[in-house]
């Protein structure tokens, strides 16, 4: 009788891995989504531009579907050719595709005169938070 308990004790130990949550998958899978678009639009502005303005600027910018403009930094770059602004990006999610996902995703791209500039070695934009006041924004004109 002693055994079967040490045995069922033993056994009680080894319980499988906890399932991944299904709000962090779909997480997961609606932000390499939503980065993969704001990584195609800001890899097609046109270059080069005299600054992060003229970037913002960009008719791809102002057409693109479900990605809003929502911050433009300018700044002088650390070596030369290197980055002189970002812009920032909110991308809404598309409930009907990730209904269990956050409500919007934002995103940083830095940018230099040639264009989007590899952001972390990752890729040419990085995750930022979104800001709780996050308003859509208008370049202003050249």
């Amino acid at each position: 009788m002693t055994v079967i308990a040490v045995g069922a004790l033993a056994l009680a130990g080894c319980t499988a891995p906890a399932a991944p949550d299904a709000a962090d998958s779909a997480d997961s899978a609606a932000r390499e989504e939503a980065r993969d678009r704001v990584t195609e639009l800001v890899t097609s502005l046109a270059a080069p531009q005299p600054d992060a303005f003229a970037f913002a600027r960009d008719e791809s910018i102002a057409s693109a579907e479900g990605i809003e403009l929502i911050g433009i930094e300018s700044y002088e770059p650390e070596t030369p050719g290197g980055a002189f602004g970002s812009l920032s990006f909110r991308t809404p999610v598309d409930a009907s595709l990730f209904p269990d996902a956050a409500e919007a995703f934002c995103f940083q791209a830095p940018l230099s005169e040639s264009g989007a500039v590899a952001a972390d070695g990752d890729g040419f934009v990085e995750d930022i938070d979104c800001p709780a006041d996050v308003v859509e924004i208008t370049p202003p004109p050249a």
